[in-house]
């Protein structure tokens, strides 16, 4: 589903109760800036109200507060990986099980960013009934980061 000329939606697919989401965007801006909004994690809130908060509880650790329609999850994350400004990565540790990365690459008109993210339900019975909710709600969070980093730095261009 092409959303614009500048975003795709790649692939929504699910493997052994894995749901997998994948989506790109340009974003005008160099990838050190880029990847210098992406890595601050406590902003993400920002980017999204599905977000209600995250806060810091260790170096490299956060807790994960967000809504999937009416049910709230919650998660810790750990960053794994961060290869500036090419790759930023994480995996939960507890809670909401997921991880995924942001990888970026020169392109002619700025950077690409490749949004991937890996996620399931604690239960299988709640994953089945809530999967195609699942996947508009995360979807939907990834379209929103990704648009709101894409416009503040574009604006500030």
């Amino acid at each position: 589903m092409i959303r614009n000329n500048e975003e795709q939606l790649l692939f929504i697919c699910r493997e052994e109760s894995m749901t997998m989401i994948s989506r790109s965007v340009e974003i005008m801006a160099d990838p050190d800036r880029v990847y210098d909004l992406i890595s601050r994690v406590e902003e993400f809130s920002l980017y999204s109200d599905l977000i209600d908060s995250i806060r810091e509880i260790a170096p490299k650790t956060y807790h994960w507060r967000a809504k999937l329609g009416a049910i709230n999850i919650e998660w810790d994350a750990v960053i794994i990986e961060e290869n500036r400004p090419w790759r930023f990565a994480w995996q939960s540790i507890k809670g909401f099980k997921n991880y995924g990365s942001y990888t970026l690459s020169p392109s002619g008109s700025g950077t690409k960013v490749c949004f991937e993210m890996e996620f399931h339900l604690p239960v299988s019975i709640l994953e089945q009934a809530l999967s195609p909710l699942s996947d508009r709600y995360m979807n939907r969070l990834s379209e929103d980061i990704l648009g709101k980093i894409k416009k503040r730095l574009e604006r500030k261009q």
